[in-house]
């Protein structure tokens, strides 16, 4: 899929999935193209909506030793993550994780997707 296109958001659609569907997003948000990243935010609120869990791991810094064009070494931190998700209705909680021995610089996190519940959907 590439998630620099709209049709991306049609892959439920096109995989046959009529129900909720779960996406695991294992750095993912992290090495795309940072203008895929909001596509990328769409399809996770469509999974939310479906009934569905979404899950992601991400790296908040850069590696220092490899080189700034290397695309398997973009990072987002975990502020940028939240603040590109909150106006699509997304709230993420994040957990650090355990780092591999080369990977403690980078500050890897896992990350779980909830929609936001507004309040009027609280109410009777």
């Amino acid at each position: 899929m590439n998630l620099l296109q709209l049709d991306a958001l049609a892959l439920p659609r096109d995989a046959g999935i009529k129900g909720a569907f779960d996406l695991v997003a294992d750095h993912v948000l992290d090495q795309v193209d940072p203008q895929a990243v909001p596509q990328a935010l769409r399809l996770i609120r469509m999974a939310l909506r479906s009934g569905g869990t979404v899950l992601a791991t991400c790296h908040a810094r850069r590696d220092p030793d490899r080189p700034d064009a290397d695309p398997t070494n973009r990072f987002l931190p975990h502020e940028r993550l939240r603040r590109l998700a909150a106006p699509l209705g997304l709230d993420v909680e994040i957990t650090p994780l355990a780092p591999r021995s080369r990977e403690r610089r980078r500050r890897p996190y896992g990350a779980r997707f909830r929609l936001r519940h507004s309040p009027l959907e609280e109410s009777p």
